[in-house]
């Protein structure tokens, strides 16, 4: 059985290669963004089992990331991170 392919997004580069160093011990296959736009690239070129997205990137945050995930893999696993969130989001 191949292991889970997981897609990490978050502009905060150390954070995001710690996560995937970690993951990655534990026998998932991880890639990583650091922007929406590198995310979706990677999307439309890979198949995820799940990603891991931050909401507060510059730019393409994460909420419209998430929005052109979905559109593309409407049955797509998705985690959303935050440091800065609020009820709303």
């Amino acid at each position: 059985m191949a292991p889970e392919r997981v897609l990490l997004v978050d502009d905060e580069v150390e954070f995001v290669e710690a996560l995937a160093e970690r993951m990655r011990s534990r026998g998932l296959e991880v890639e990583t963004a650091t922007s929406g736009p590198e995310a979706l690239d990677r999307a439309r070129r890979t198949t995820f089992d799940a990603v891991v997205l931050d909401l507060a990137m510059p730019g393409m945050d994460g909420i419209e990331t998430l929005r052109c995930l979905l559109a593309d893999h409407p049955d797509l696993q998705v985690m959303l991170l935050t440091g800065q969130g609020t009820v709303r989001n």
